[in-house]
């Protein structure tokens, strides 16, 4: 039995992450500065990404399907959306100059991040490769959850090195 409130928690708590990153954006004066606008589009594209994952598997199960009819689409599309975010984040003139600009600062964030990712995308894959059918709303929430809690890191990064980032690298 899956625990659709969880999900709708999930999306919640997603949606705070973008009120802030939005309310740090709209508050902010340095918002020009490359180290702020690539954390803060991480912080808020990766909450809506949060919000629409936690929330196709419930707006899918509402017509009445269930089990892999539910899961495998929910894991191509957040896989597939998530795959496309990295690749246009990647592309960004903000994200170039700030792997130049603070290079200690993005490998410290990356160390992080990267293992996070790999539970992601690897959950999602045993999820459309039907590894374990048995727990697959376990893993897509796994998923979820761990892409929520990266972007709350990203969020917390973008507050713990704001006034850093302006400095040399070290």
């Amino acid at each position: 039995m899956v625990d659709w409130v969880l999900f709708v928690h999930l999306a919640e708590i997603a949606g705070v992450f973008v009120g802030f990153g939005a309310l740090i954006a709209v508050r902010s004066e340095g918002v020009s500065d490359p180290h702020t606008v690539e954390y803060l589009r991480g912080v808020v594209s990766g909450g809506l990404l949060v919000v629409a994952a936690a929330l196709a598997p419930l707006t899918l199960s509402r017509f009445g399907l269930e089990g892999r009819a539910v899961w495998v689409p929910c894991s191509l599309f957040f896989f597939v959306a998530f795959l496309l975010f990295w690749m246009g984040d990647a592309r960004c003139s903000e994200n170039r100059v700030e792997r130049k600009v603070n290079r200690g600062i993005t490998t410290r964030y990356m160390a992080i991040a990267l293992p996070m990712t790999a539970v992601v995308l690897g959950s999602l894959l045993l999820i459309i490769v039907d590894v374990w059918p048995e727990h697959a709303a376990a893993l897509y929430f796994l998923a979820v959850t761990v892409w929520l809690i990266e972007t709350g890191f990203t969020l917390f990064w973008l507050v713990w090195t704001r006034d850093s980032a302006k400095l040399p690298a070290s």
